[in-house]
C-alpha cells in the first residue's frame, strides 16, 4: 500500500501506484500525474487530459459489458466530449450502486461538478 491510501481498495491502487512511480522517474506534469493517479474513481478537479483518462478506462473495446452502449458512446466523444464525460460518471455509478459497491467521496465529487 502506498502512504496515504490505506482507505482505497486493492483494484484501484494501481493509479496512484502508477503516479507515484512516474513522480519517482522525473514526471512532473501535475495534471498527468493527477489524472494518472485518480483515474479509477474520478476528480472533480481535472482538466480535459484527466477527463478523457477516465473516458477511456471505461471505454476501452476489450471490456465486456454494455458493448453496443459503450462503442455508440466513443463514436460520440469527438462531437460531445463533454456529454459522453458526464454519462461516462453516470453509468460508473450506476454500476457501483447495482453491485452493492461503495461509492468513493472522490466519485460522489466528480458527479456533483458535472451533472
Amino acid at each position: 500500500r502506498l502512504a496515504g491510501d490505506d482507505r482505497l481498495p486493492e483494484r484501484v491502487l494501481h493509479g496512484p501506484a502508477a503516479a507515484a512511480r512516474l513522480a519517482q522517474d522525473g514526471e512532473a506534469r501535475a495534471d498527468l500525474l493527477h489524472a494518472i493517479r485518480w483515474h479509477t474513481l474520478g476528480s472533480p478537479d481535472w482538466g480535459r487530459l484527466g477527463q478523457a483518462l477516465y473516458m477511456a478506462d471505461f471505454l476501452e473495446p476489450g471490456r465486456p459489458f454494455a458493448v453496443e452502449d459503450r462503442a455508440f458512446l466513443a463514436s460520440v466523444v469527438p462531437s460531445d466530449f463533454a456529454g459522453v464525460f458526464r454519462q461516462v460518471v453516470r453509468m460508473r455509478i450506476e454500476w457501483t450502486v447495482r453491485e452493492g459497491k461503495s461509492l468513493f467521496p472522490e466519485t460522489v465529487a466528480l458527479w456533483n461538478h458535472v451533472r
